[in-house]
C-alpha cells in the first residue's frame, strides 16, 4: 500500500484498463437499425450508434429514441 500525504492507495483494489472499459459500457458501440431481421437475417436502415452498458438498455434507447427495431453489437446476439 502506498501512502500519498494522507491518502492511502491499496494497489490490490486498482482495476486495469479492460475493466474500466467494461464498466463504461464496452469498447464498441451498439448499432440501432430501423428494420429488424430482413429475409437474409440482417438488420437494415441504420439509425445511429448507442453507447450503453447492456443490450437491454440499447434496445430501449434504440426503440424510444430512434424508433428502431433492431440492435447489434456488444452482448446482443444479432449479426449485422
Amino acid at each position: 500500500m502506498k501512502k500519498l500525504n494522507r491518502i492511502q492507495i491499496n494497489s490490490d483494489k486498482l482495476i486495469n484498463d479492460n475493466e474500466l472499459i467494461s464498466l463504461r459500457g464496452g469498447a464498441g458501440s451498439y448499432q440501432c437499425y430501423a428494420i429488424g431481421w430482413m429475409p437474409n437475417g440482417w438488420c437494415d436502415g441504420f439509425k445511429g450508434y448507442i453507447n450503453t452498458a447492456s443490450c437491454d438498455m440499447a434496445w430501449t434507447i434504440c426503440n424510444d429514441l430512434y424508433g428502431g427495431t433492431c440492435v447489434c453489437g456488444g452482448d446482443c446476439q444479432n449479426q449485422c
